[in-house]
């Protein structure tokens, strides 16, 4: 689903908008599991939720294209 919203997207700016929307939403919620952890102790507290979630993203990311 994925790629091809980002396929579709490419050409088109509504499909990109829906992608970008949810990116969005995905990014904020893993920023918010991690800065949850921050205060639970699990992570060191100068670890950075945003920075965090873009990597978890990227990788997720790379490996659904690779499947």
């Amino acid at each position: 689903m994925w790629v091809e919203l980002g396929r579709g997207g490419v050409r088109d700016p509504a499909p990109r908008r829906v992608a970008n929307r949810l990116y969005e939403r995905y990014r904020n919620w893993l920023a918010s599991l991690v800065s949850d952890g921050i205060a639970a102790g699990e992570f060191d507290a100068d670890v950075d939720p945003a920075a965090v979630a873009d990597l978890a993203i990227s990788m997720l990311d790379g490996a659904g294209v690779r499947a």
